[in-house]
């Protein structure tokens, strides 16, 4: 598939500079006229407001780049590790939806990677998975109620 090579592509020319600030980076989306979705989580609390403008400078920069070598284009949003931790701890299940369904491509630190199979095992309460598991568990539980 050209476009997770080109969604590598990007995680190495994009991270490149910012190891420190950037924490994670995943694959949303991609579309089959070559067009990716890709989401970077910032570590907020060590970016300031000017290196910030310059990450999201670089990405752009990449992003144009990209386009026009490989015909694809990339789109990418950010969120801040703090206001993404929160909504993660509040069990936001749009979060955990989009974890679910996407792909993580840079996850040096180990924040992104482990939420993706807690909420396939149904781990997480609140989700669809931990809804299916706790109905496919109810014999059990009935079973033992007797």
């Amino acid at each position: 598939m050209k476009e997770l090579q080109v969604a590598e592509k990007f995680c190495k020319e994009a991270v490149s500079n910012f190891k420190k600030e950037v924490k994670a980076i995943w694959l949303l989306t991609v579309e089959k006229n070559k067009e990716i979705t890709l989401t970077i989580l910032l570590d907020d609390l060590n970016v300031d407001k000017l290196r910030r403008s310059k990450i999201e400078r670089v990405v752009k920069q990449v992003e144009k780049k990209i386009l026009k070598e490989d015909q694809v284009a990339v789109h990418t949003g950010f969120y801040d590790l703090s206001k993404y931790f929160e909504n993660v701890m509040k069990g936001n299940l749009v979060m955990f939806s989009e974890i679910r369904n996407s792909q993580p491509l840079y996850d040096p630190t180990g924040f992104f990677t482990p939420l993706k199979p807690l909420i396939e095992g149904g781990e997480i309460i609140g989700t669809r998975e931990s809804l299916l598991k706790l109905i496919h568990n109810v014999k059990g539980r009935l079973a033992k109620i007797d």
